[in-house]
């Protein structure tokens, strides 16, 4: 799309997009979100044959949707890449939508239960990545996660959603300045083994200056797959 595109899906209707398996949109200087939702807040919107979604180089891009709505699906989506969205927070509009609240990327009206890949980079407003109240499978079917330069987000996500995401294989964090903990703390400390992320093969963990630990827990953490483990300018992490 050209840098003179505004509102681009804001002429569409809502079922014109149910066979589009490919959305990507990069470089439109004027764009703020992509749906208009205009007296459709009370709706679930869904996407039932998206495959990818890709957001690239839109820096007035504020949400997905125009206003506030019930849900959106994405049954089938398996890969979402967001660069370069300095301006984004979520998927729609809240009443308390402000750069000093925490609203974050992925809630349980957000459905995307395919989703295989997930690369996030520059979102500078994006202060959590997924609600306290995610269901534990959430990200079950989750094999790539990549993280870089989101500056403002300080944790990843919670122990229980680390538990679902059973299937993850390689997980990359950069340049994330305010991250504290890659891992929530646990509410209830308990002692054993814990395995998280049991398929993970990669992990690295690079330029978090304020990153204190990856999990704290009193528990042992095992890792049976990982053969890759990078770790570099973490000069807090104990």
């Amino acid at each position: 799309m050209g840098r003179g595109s505004n509102n681009v899906l804001a002429e569409l209707q809502l079922n014109e997009l149910h066979n589009v398996k490919v959305l990507g949109l990069s470089d439109c200087d004027l764009v703020t979100h992509l749906l208009n939702i205009c007296g459709r807040t009370h709706e679930i919107i869904k996407f039932p044959n998206l495959n990818e979604l890709q957001l690239q180089s839109l820096k007035c891009l504020t949400h997905f949707c125009s206003d506030n709505v019930e849900g959106i699906e994405f049954p089938l989506l398996w890969r979402m890449r967001f660069q370069g969205l300095p301006e984004f927070q979520n998927f729609w509009p809240t009443t308390n939508n402000s750069i000093t609240d925490s609203n974050p990327l992925f809630n349980e009206k957000v459905s995307c239960p395919n989703l295989k890949e997930l690369y996030i980079k520059k979102l500078e407003r994006i202060s959590a990545l997924c609600s306290y109240q995610l269901p534990t499978a959430y990200f079950g079917k989750l094999e790539s996660l990549a993280v870089f330069e989101c500056e403002k987000l300080r944790n990843l996500m919670s122990p229980s959603v680390a538990r679902g995401a059973r299937n993850l294989q390689g997980l990359w964090i950069k340049d994330c300045q305010s991250m504290e903990e890659v891992i929530t703390e646990e509410e209830q400390q308990r002692e054993g083994i814990i395995t998280l992320f049991p398929l993970l093969e990669k992990l690295e963990l690079s330029k978090l200056h304020k990153l204190g630990h990856f999990f704290l827990t009193k528990c042992t953490l095992e890792f049976p797959f990982l053969i890759e483990v990078k770790i570099d300018d973490c000069p807090e992490m104990k």
